[in-house]
Order: structure tokens, then C-alpha cells, then sequence
């Protein structure tokens, strides 16, 4: 087994310590400076919170039908957020309409969405013929 001198490797972009707490009050903080959007209709999460400061947060923004999801580029980027929340983000949102979200299970069939904010949405499950596919 080779011995590594960790003198020759830099570490950056260590986890920082935070707190299921720290991570409801960045989704709040999320939801109301996107919930004011007349053309929202839901907001989702997935994934887990199962390791706080290591764990991101995953979130699904879903537009009514036929609305122009077009948005000023403060609301469209997560770089507008507060530091804490940058980090607990780690990547841009997903912004999708209604119909499409209904079919999110061909994508991702084992998912579990999660309603944050708005309307429930009857998400369609792909039949085990499409689950092959």
C-alpha cells in the first residue's frame, strides 16, 4: 500500500458544520422570496437532509400551465441567496411547468417529491412496460 504525505495535496471546500435548523430556514427563506411569483404553483423538494453540512437541498419550482416562466435573473439564480443558503443549495434550482412535472416519474421513477409550498400536484407513475424502457 503506497503511504501518501497529505504535506502534497491541498484540501479546499471542507464541509462546514449546520444544523437541520439552519437548513428549514433557508427552504423558508427560499420559498418566500419565490412565492410572491403569481405563475408558481408549487414548490417541491427531493433527496434527504441525512448528513447536515454535507447534504444539499434539492428543489423543484413547478409553474402553472402556459405561464411565462420568465424571471428577472435575481429570482432565476441562486447567487442572489445569503451565504448560508448558497452553501446549503449548492446548485441552481429546477424550474419546470405543471404538465412536465406530472411525468418527473419517467425520469426519476423511485423519487420521492416532497410539497413545500402550493398546490399538490397527482405526479403520473410510468407502468412497469415503461419502467423497462
Amino acid at each position: 500500500m503506497k503511504n501518501y504525505n497529505l504535506k502534497n495535496y491541498k484540501f479546499f471546500n471542507l464541509p462546514k458544520q449546520y444544523s437541520i435548523q439552519d437548513y428549514t430556514e433557508s427552504i423558508d427563506h427560499i420559498i418566500k422570496k419565490y412565492s410572491i411569483m403569481n405563475t408558481l404553483s408549487s414548490v417541491y423538494s427531493w433527496g434527504s437532509i441525512s448528513h447536515p453540512g454535507i447534504s444539499d437541498i434539492d428543489l423543484i419550482f413547478v409553474f402553472k400551465q402556459n405561464s411565462n416562466m420568465a424571471m428577472p435573473f435575481f429570482h432565476r439564480s441562486f447567487y442572489f441567496l445569503n451565504s448560508k443558503t448558497r452553501y446549503l443549495v449548492r446548485h441552481p434550482f429546477i424550474f419546470i411547468e405543471k404538465q412536465s412535472f406530472k411525468n418527473a416519474r419517467f425520469v426519476y421513477p423511485d423519487t420521492n417529491f416532497n410539497l413545500l409550498y402550493g398546490k399538490n400536484i397527482k405526479i403520473d407513475n410510468p407502468s412497469t412496460e415503461d419502467k423497462y424502457y
